[in-house]
Order: structure tokens, then C-alpha cells, then sequence
């Protein structure tokens, strides 16, 4: 991508981020309670997801059955001006009561500034009652403590629309590699776009790149994201020239397309299939679709002699330190994991929850479940959380361009080494 082209979209992020700064301003006035109160008051709960408004209003009332509190769901559509916001506002009077965040490196970076709350009581707390396996703990801790707790028990996986592959022929899901590209070219030929992929959300261009890197070469993966292996590496570039047929061959949505927008174009037909994680069944759901009767899900398989990978996205919920209503947040922290709270959001997003007690209700998750059984996949950290945040940054920039003119694979290939050097550098020294 072009330097103008990088500046353009910093300043179009930052211009954005400034306006989300004045919202959260005005909506943050509107918390009721106060910072000693523990009961009785309504929580502003920051997030980069407004499709889930009806899920986090659902589940706040499930929490104030348990709690006495409720929370507000405050969202900004943008990931990067919503990480923004959150940063700067850590250091504000109003940073929010709980925020959304992820897990691994990202959780690591915002606890570093000091202005989260330790939340390892919570966390042992849970692990004893059995509502949280404590195996997740090194991916929501800093120094020893935890800051946060677990969103999501998210999957990421392809979901697939059953009309469209009965309209191409397509009996069943692939199983490997080669019976997905058969696939692709199948629905391509019946006049359907194989896959959704977009950049519009300035974050999703990592997805194609995180699912071809985990199907030819877990290894290579694991060493991507620990900073022994490169972009540039002979797997990064095989990667990107996959990528390159996709779009070559036709299989790709347009770049400008949102996540949000996939599931509806599963439902009307435009689109197959779907990479995302499992906490978008809700998106399926809202579309108007049915699970295991309109969609199902499977597993991009593993290029062959490779190992099924599987990635893994846990999400978070934090605390900062000057939450208005601090108090009344760590009681709402403690009851998040209650399986009374859970099986009201798993239910919602149609997935497996934190809580290894809650039952998966949704048949796609539960019929995935046994897939990931069967197959033993490989554990990744999803690559979001998996790289330091500048780098995951910088990269999607790259990956962003590489959507819209993917004629120059050498050209993207050293933009995306120069960043990861200067990336892991800084992340190394602290900065």
C-alpha cells in the first residue's frame, strides 16, 4: 500500500476516533449509580460490537437477577477507532465501567499502562466453582496477575450456506484441501461468490491470511506469531500466492464488504461461505437463517501432510481502575461467568461458553464440537491476539492494499517484513 494511502486512512481513523471520543463523552454522563454503590446501578459497558446490542441487553438483565445491576451497551462500529477511544479514555475520568478487549498480547499491552484492575481473585474464584478452565490463564494475564476475564469461547471456522451447495452439486463439506478449492470452483460456476472476504472493517483482511497460514503449516504459524519465522519466509509467500488465486479466480467478495454484511449475503445467495468466528452464529440467526437447516460450519481442512489447525478467540471483559462505577463493575464481574448469566449470552450467540458447565444448545456448534473431537487440531492463538498490537495494526494495512491489487506479491511480502521488524522490535523494548 502506498505511504499516502497509510497516512489517508490514519487520518480518516484518527478523525473518527476523535468523534467516538465526544460520544462515549456524552454517553458515559448518562451512568446512574455512583462509584461506592454496588447494587443498584446501570454499568456502561464499551465495546466495538454494536450488532450485539440485543445480546448484551439480554444478558445485562440476566445479570441484574443475580447482581442487582444492569449495563448499557455503548458500541462504536469501528475496531480502530474503538481501540482508540479505550486508550485514551483510560486515563479520563470516564474510561468506562467494563470494557471489551481480547485476549494475549492485546490484554497485555492495555495492562501495561497501569489503569487496569487485577482481577486474579475473580478469576481463582471461578476456577473453584468450575466455571472457567484455568488452562486459558496465561492468555488474560500480565506480570502474574489477571486482567481480565473471558467474552467469548469462540472457534473460528467456515460457515457454510446448504442452499448454495446444493445449487453447485456440493454433497457435502470438504474434508481436505483440494475438495475445498473443487468446492470453490463449483460455486463459482453456479453463479455464486465462493467466499466472503473484505477489508472494510480495517481488521478482517487477516482472516484469509490466519486460515491459509493455519492449513499449510501450523508450525510455520506458531513461529510467525512468536517472531521466528517471517512474512517473508517461503510459506508467508506460498500463502500470499494462494490468496492470489482466490481473487484471480474470482472467489472473493468485493474488498468493500463488511463482516456484517456476510450473513446476509449467505441468506440471499451472494455468497457461500463465510470465515469467521463461531460467535457470529447470532449474525446467521439475525439474518433470518436457521441453524443446521439453513447453514452449517466445518474446519478449513489442512493442506496435505499437515495437521488440522484450529483457531482459538476468547475475547475479554476488563475493568479499568477509574471506572465510575467500580465497585458495582467487580460485582458484575464476579457474577459473569454464573451459569444463570452464561446461558443467557451462549444462547444469544449461538456458541460454546466460558463455562465448561453451560450446555451448547446451537446444533452447528454442537456438531462442530465433535469435529474438532475427531480431527485434534492443532491449538492456535487467533492472530489478532497472537501479534503484537502495532504489528497486527500495520499488517492489515498491508493485507487491506493486497485485497484491493494483489498483482505485486513482492512488493507486499517486504512491506509486511519491514513492519514486522519494526513491530517486534518495539514490542521487545517495551514500547
Amino acid at each position: 500500500m502506498a505511504l499516502f494511502e497509510t497516512r489517508k486512512r490514519r487520518s480518516i481513523v484518527a478523525a473518527g476516533a476523535a468523534a467516538a471520543v465526544a460520544l462515549i463523552g456524552l454517553t458515559a454522563c448518562g451512568s446512574s449509580g455512583g462509584s461506592g454503590s454496588a447494587t443498584g446501578v446501570t454499568l456502561n459497558l464499551y465495546s466495538d460490537n454494536p450488532q450485539w446490542a440485543d445480546g448484551f441487553a439480554k444478558t445485562g438483565a440476566a445479570i441484574k437477577t443475580v447482581t442487582g445491576n444492569d449495563w448499557k451497551s455503548i458500541a462504536l462500529p469501528s475496531t480502530a477507532n474503538y481501540t482508540q477511544v479505550v486508550q485514551n479514555s483510560l486515563s479520563t475520568s470516564k474510561p468506562g465501567d467494563i470494557i471489551k478487549w481480547w485476549s494475549g498480547l492485546q490484554i497485555q499491552k492495555l495492562a501495561a499502562t497501569g489503569k487496569l484492575t487485577d482481577l486474579t481473585a475473580i478469576w481463582d474464584a471461578d476456577v473453584k466453582k468450575g466455571w472457567l478452565n484455568d488452562s486459558l490463564k496465561p492468555y488474560y494475564t500480565y506480570n502474574g496477575k489477571v486482567y481480565a476475564l473471558p467474552l467469548t469461547n469462540a472457534n473460528w471456522v467456515v460457515y457454510y450456506s446448504k442452499s448454495a451447495f446444493k445449487k453447485a452439486g456440493i454433497a457435502a463439506p470438504p474434508t481436505t484441501y483440494a475438495e475445498f478449492e473443487a468446492d470453490a470452483a463449483k460455486l463459482k460456476a453456479s453463479g455464486t461468490t465462493p467466499i466472503w472476504t473484505g477489508q472494510a472493517d480495517q481488521w478482517t483482511s487477516f482472516i484469509p491470511y490466519m486460515l491459509l497460514a493455519g492449513s499449510a503449516s501450523p508450525d510455520y504459524y506458531t513461529k510467525l506469531t512468536s517472531n521466528q519465522a517471517s512474512f517473508g519466509d517461503a510459506t508467508g509467500k506460498q500463502i500470499l500466492q494462494t490468496w492470489q488465486t482466490w481473487i484471480k479466480n474470482g472467489w472473493t467478495a468485493s474488498p468493500d464488504t463488511k463482516f456484517t454484511d456476510a450473513p446476509a449475503m449467505m441468506k440471499s445467495g451472494k455468497v457461500a461461505m463465510f470465515p469467521i468466528g463461531t460467535w457470529d452464529g447470532s449474525g446467521m440467526k439475525a439474518a433470518g437463517m436457521t441453524p443446521d437447516v439453513d447453514y452449517g460450519a466445518f474446519l478449513l481442512p489442512p493442506a496435505a501432510g499437515q495437521q488440522q489447525a484450529l483457531f482459538n478467540e476468547g475475547g475479554a471483559l476488563a475493568v479499568p481502575t477509574g471506572a465510575p462505577n467500580h465497585a458495582a463493575a467487580m460485582k458484575v464481574m464476579e457474577s459473569w461467568l454464573d451459569p444463570t448469566v452464561q446461558t443467557v449470552w451462549s444462547d444469544y450467540l449461538g456458541d460454546s461458553s466460558p463455562n465448561p458447565m453451560v450446555p451448547v444448545k446451537d446444533p452447528v456448534i454442537a456438531g462442530l464440537n465433535k469435529q474438532i473431537a475427531a480431527a485434534k487440531p492443532v491449538l492456535l492463538n487467533r492472530y489478532f491476539e497472537a501479534l503484537p498490537p502495532s504489528l497486527v495494526t500495520d499488517s492489515t494495512t498491508i493485507l487491506d492494499g493486497f485485497m484491493v491489487d494483489p498483482s505485486n506479491i513482492d512488493k507486499v511480502i517486504s512491506d509486511l517484513v519491514s513492519a514486522e521488524t519494526k513491530d517486534w522490535t518495539a514490542w521487545k523494548s517495551g514500547n
